[in-house]
């Protein structure tokens, strides 16, 4: 684009392609909106690349660019169209809600991600119906994992991307070694009872 608009400034050819933006940082050139390319738009971006040796560093100064109260301004001064940012914060917080039989398999990763990222999670982990029930009464955390998709529905107008599978688990149930009662075929047809009543039919 630049290469365009300095062949436009010298004089080469008479007429070129470019972003709205390009022609701001020209005065010596003229803009001619055209109504087809009205729909036509980039979106700016920032990059941190995995093998960085200062991650929390670099995602901050990412972080600082795009907030609202910091970076946001000069963009639009150079007359950027922007996105809604957060404000400027040195160290984010952000809530997590998570069923409690997640929390021994997700706490280290939590943590790696606090210290990789430079924010601070707070963990609300209980059962899922708790934290649904939460959410219905106004409750609204930055990210909800939990133990069964079938938790995720009821609040699913509440996240972009509602369901997004991890992993899966199989509900056991321990008998004697041996089972010497034999209890396997009581405990599917109970099992699978109680599943039905709450969640409908088994496919």
């Amino acid at each position: 684009m630049n290469e365009v608009a300095n062949d436009l400034k010298l004089g080469a050819v008479d007429a070129g392609l470019v972003w709205d933006i390009t022609v701001r940082q020209y005065p010596e050139l003229e803009g001619v909106p055209v109504p087809l390319f009205k729909q036509a738009k980039a979106q700016l971006g920032i990059g941190v690349l995995r093998c960085s040796d200062q991650p929390r560093s670099a995602l901050r100064f990412a972080r600082f660019l795009a907030a609202r109260d910091r970076g946001q301004p000069e963009f639009a001064r150079q007359g950027y169209e922007l996105e809604e940012g957060d404000p400027w914060t040195l160290t984010p917080e952000m809530v997590l809600y998570s069923g409690a039989m997640n929390r021994l398999a997700v706490e280290d990763t939590i943590r790696q991600f606090e210290q990789r990222e430079g924010v601070r999670v707070t963990r609300i982990y209980n059962g899922c119906g708790i934290l649904v029930a939460q959410m219905k009464a106004g409750g609204r955390p930055d990210a909800y994992l939990t133990c069964d998709k079938s938790f995720v529905f009821p609040v699913a107008d509440l996240f972009p991307d509602p369901l997004v599978e991890l992993s899966d688990s199989a509900i056991v149930i321990l008998v004697a070694k041996g089972n010497p009662k034999e209890y396997q075929i009581w405990c599917k047809f109970f099992l699978q009872n109680s599943f039905e009543t709450k969640f409908g039919p088994l496919s």
